[in-house]
């Protein structure tokens, strides 16, 4: 999951219907933990099932993204480390 990312990146993921997590992918090391964090580097937006979707049954981000359905927040540059660190996967359905 850290291939890629030199430097610690904290990704944020704010559910509307679940409860928020954050991610810190770290020195090839990652820690999920439930809550928010004031550190986000990157912050991730959508509905609980629409993210499943999106990490799970490899729907498309940018279709995703086109359709509202993900918001990203965060820097160019924080948003293409993201890119690295989660990779998508390929389509299931």
């Amino acid at each position: 999951m850290s291939d890629g990312v030199a430097t610690p990146l904290t990704i944020q993921w704010r559910f509307s219907d679940a409860d928020p997590w954050h991610l810190q992918v770290a020195n090839g090391a990652t820690r999920a933990e439930p809550g928010e964090t004031t550190a986000a580097d990157v912050t991730l937006e959508s509905s609980w099932g629409d993210w499943i979707d999106l990490a799970v049954h490899g729907r498309r981000p940018a279709s995703a993204i086109l359709r509202r359905r993900l918001k990203l927040r965060g820097s160019p540059r924080a948003l293409l480390r993201l890119q690295r660190a989660l990779p998508t996967r390929p389509s299931l359905v």
